[in-house]
């Protein structure tokens, strides 16, 4: 199953956001995996639990984490969340399980 190729006209590329100009709320369904794999690295285990075939696949540059979602019928909530927490410093997760 691949995400289907079109033309980005929802933004300026594939690098418009820098991992410091990111808000909370980051990452947001219309992200591209791609930007997800440079931004958080260990998204790729995320992905492999979730059993999608995005980590190594070619087309991560224009799939977003909606398409993802509807392609490998899973939750979008439930992976946005995921990677959000994924990307919380180790104190705010603690707190957090706390």
């Amino acid at each position: 199953l691949f995400c289907y190729l079109r033309q980005r006209k929802d933004r300026g590329g594939p690098y418009q956001y820098s991992r410091d100009k990111m808000n909370a709320r980051w990452p947001t369904p219309a992200t591209t995996v791609e930007e997800v794999f440079q931004n958080l690295p260990e998204a790729g285990q995320i992905f492999i639990a979730r059993h999608t075939d995005c980590v190594g696949c070619r087309l991560t540059r224009f799939c977003t984490l909606e398409e993802v979602t509807a392609i490998y019928q899973i939750n979008l909530q439930a992976l946005l969340d995921d990677l959000q927490h994924a990307q919380a410093p180790p104190s705010e997760i603690e707190r957090k399980e706390a």
